[in-house]
């Protein structure tokens, strides 16, 4: 009879296609997400490093309005460590600076 096998690589490729494009841009939301929150974590530590010096509240509300304008920013000063957490959507990061005694 007839062994035609043509288009059976089509056919598979149309298949597989939509489970390949879902990973590939579900590994770019886990990619985007890590990148935020990184960066988040920076400016943390920008921020409690900034706080630790001395520096004005309106250099850190600088800071903040720059990188995260609907952030919510809290800070706490206990025994010297200053802790700073900011929060956007999804994202919580949390640094921590040291005053000098």
């Amino acid at each position: 009879m007839f062994n035609d096998e043509r288009g059976s690589v089509t056919a598979e490729f149309a298949v597989t296609l939509p489970s390949l494009l879902l990973l590939f841009f579900f590994g770019l939301q886990i990619l985007s997400a890590i990148t935020l929150q990184q960066r988040g974590e920076a400016v943390a530590q920008v921020i409690a490093r900034s706080i630790t010096r001395g520096e004005s509240q309106q250099r850190i509300e600088q800071i903040m309005q720059s990188n995260f304008p609907q952030g919510k920013l809290s800070t706490s000063d206990h025994d010297g460590v200053v802790t700073v957490e900011i929060t956007e959507n999804e994202i919580k990061a949390r640094a921590n600076g040291y005053r000098p005694q």
